[in-house]
């Protein structure tokens, strides 16, 4: 086994004839060089001695090898300045990734989506390839509260080179403040119709069940009674009304078909941490009318690890466009699809009474309606001032 500082700084084996052993030994002796032969007339030298081992074997035949150990791996090795300039590259990405945001992992939230609290915070100075050194937490988390009207409380972690966020989701149906100076109020129709039922949690009721209300026609006044103290409130309660109201829509016999027959990809970015770098991109006018579609793709380690590099790519969708005609059952078939959802919409937080359908073609296509009798929440509230 070769000594330690053979392996690292390289050395030479050298081969001799036998019967010259005694001769070679007494010259390297002279020279300083200390070795050790072998009977066959093998021996080891250091690398930086192998000049004077030659010019002492030099009426004498030998053979030498290449250099040995570490040293000579290096010598042996190909593309060294590609090697080191990427080993020196990974060092200084190492150091700088020790104190880099490497991911944003969000905890606590129920109904708003991650996605939205990243994007509050990369508002709020704080993302993906940020600085910890030079990242204030507490100023980052005082901007996301006095952004955000979802977010009632939010802790930044570290844990490594990731960001744990944790946030507490602000209550809903809270009653608002009140926009009035004075905290005064009346709840007046939002709509014509019938009043069903009333029920005053405080003011005093204006009409009862079986009236007949305008839109804008007081329902609660704003006011105590005389045996409570008398003076104004917050007009409140429940005003059930039943309404009358028509939904109708129209198809069209004519139309366009629009068939999509491919993406052309106009522009194509990668994004590490905070650096984009264009890769591709299209400079030619787009139409007035166009679909664009933005896709973007993460990578991750084994499916597992979120990995700071992503891929943007804009697809500009292409179409063919034919005219074409609707059938009468197709006429039928689609104006009852969108009187249905329409319909829908309009008895959101209602309950139907009573409905009545009609349909009939017309010279432009179909025209279909449902006349519909509902009972709703009708009243709203009007602030008010007093002196």
């Amino acid at each position: 086994m070769e000594r330690v500082d053979k392996l690292i700084f390289g050395y030479r084996r050298i081969k001799v004839p036998a019967e010259r052993l005694s001769r070679i030994t007494a010259r390297l002796l002279r020279r300083g060089i200390q070795t050790s032969l072998s009977s066959d007339g093998t021996f080891t030298v250091r690398e930086r001695d192998i000049a004077q081992v030659k010019a002492a074997l030099l009426d004498t035949e030998y053979e030498v090898s290449q250099t040995l150990g570490a040293l000579g791996w290096y010598k042996r090795l190909r593309c060294k300045g590609a090697i080191f300039a990427a080993l020196i590259f990974s060092a200084i990405l190492m150091l700088l990734s020790e104190n880099t945001v490497w991911d944003v992992r969000v905890e606590g939230n129920e109904t708003l989506p991650d996605a939205a609290i990243v994007k509050t915070l990369e508002e709020c100075g704080f993302s993906v390839g940020d600085s910890w050194l030079f990242t204030d937490r507490s100023e980052v988390e005082t901007s996301v509260l006095n952004l955000s009207e979802d977010i009632a409380w939010i802790n930044i972690n570290r844990r490594g080179s990731v960001a744990y966020v944790v946030v507490a989701e602000k209550a809903k149906g809270e009653p608002e403040e009140d926009a009035s100076p004075s905290g005064y109020s009346n709840v007046v129709a939002a709509v014509d119709c019938v009043i069903e039922e009333i029920t005053v949690y405080s003011g005093k009721a204006m009409v009862k069940s079986g009236d007949a209300v305008k839109k804008g026609d007081l329902l609660i006044a704003g006011v105590l009674p005389t045996e409570g103290g008398g003076g104004f409130c917050k007009a409140s309660g429940s005003v059930i009304g039943r309404i009358s109201d028509t939904v109708s829509v129209e198809v069209s016999r004519s139309y366009t078909e629009k068939t999509k027959v491919g993406e052309k990809l106009i522009s194509l970015n990668l994004k590490f941490f905070k650096l984009n770098a264009n890769i591709f991109k299209s400079y030619g006018n787009l139409p007035e009318e166009c679909d664009i579609i933005e896709e973007i793709s993460t990578v991750s380690l084994f499916g597992k690890c979120r990995l700071p590099l992503e891929t943007h790519a804009t697809y500009l969708a292409e179409y063919d466009y034919t005219d074409a005609v609707y059938s009468d059952t197709e006429l039928v078939k689609i104006a009852t699809a969108r009187l249905n959802s329409a319909t829908a919409t309009r008895l959101t937080m209602a309950t139907l009474v009573k409905i009545k359908t009609n349909g009939e073609f017309t010279d432009r296509g179909y025209l279909m309606s449902n006349d519909i009798t509902f009972t709703a929440e009708v009243g709203t509230d009007v602030s008010f001032s007093a002196e």
